[in-house]
């Protein structure tokens, strides 16, 4: 929508530079909105996020899920030419995505920030190629998985594994909205709308047990 990615800010911040050098300032608010509208998503998401754990003593994942799924229902309801609001509702809808996951304790990884899988991926296979060639591998920091146990080599070969299983899964995503898109139009948002709604029911059904923060 409207020529930038609506989920990944690094680009965005990219094209912002470089368009305000240049002095385009129709390029800079292009640029500029999805990375408001992500930020907006993120606040909202874990405002809900701390609202429903001071009423309730938990977190719970229906109430954002929902709204992420009410504007990704909201993009296909509006016209198709309507690509401002529709990226403005697309960038909010990511930005909750992005926080309610990790606020909740699911995961801990960002799930829209592909670069850093990739690198955490590969300090993990780095690891496992040093074991086998017996060389010290010294990594700073835990990284965003916990090692499961096992000898070293093991551990983090397993860790590799699922970050790998977790990128296969965002490519095969990626082409599935992209056939889709192409056919479907702004329709393209039923799908993960039903998805998300889902998710939202089956945690509403079966909660998930977070940590206290």
């Amino acid at each position: 929508m409207r020529g930038v990615y609506l989920g990944n800010m690094t680009g965005n911040t990219v094209r912002l530079g470089v368009a305000a050098t240049r002095r385009d300032w129709g390029s800079v608010a292009v640029a500029l909105q999805p990375i408001a509208s992500f930020g907006i998503g993120l606040l909202v998401g874990a405002l809900i996020q701390d609202l429903i754990r001071l009423r309730r003593g938990q977190r719970l994942l229906p109430i954002p899920l929902f709204a992420e799924a009410a504007c990704l229902l909201a993009i296909w309801l509006r016209s198709p030419g309507s690509d401002w609001p529709n990226a403005f509702l697309g960038g909010i809808a990511m930005g909750i995505q992005n926080t309610i996951l990790r606020n909740s304790g699911v995961m801990s990884m960002y799930t829209t920030h592909v670069t850093g899988l990739l690198t955490e991926l590969s300090e993990h296979v780095s690891a496992v190629l040093s074991t086998f060639l017996r060389v010290p591998h010294v990594r700073a920091g835990g990284g965003d998985f916990e090692l499961p146990a096992g000898t070293p080599g093991v551990r983090h070969a397993r860790v590799a594994g699922r970050l790998a299983g977790f990128y296969a899964l965002w490519v095969v995503g990626v082409c599935a909205a992209a056939l889709v898109s192409s056919l479907w139009a702004t329709r393209a948002a039923i799908p993960p709308a039903f998805v998300v709604s889902a998710l939202a029911v089956m945690t509403l059904v079966h909660p998930i047990p977070t940590p206290d923060p």
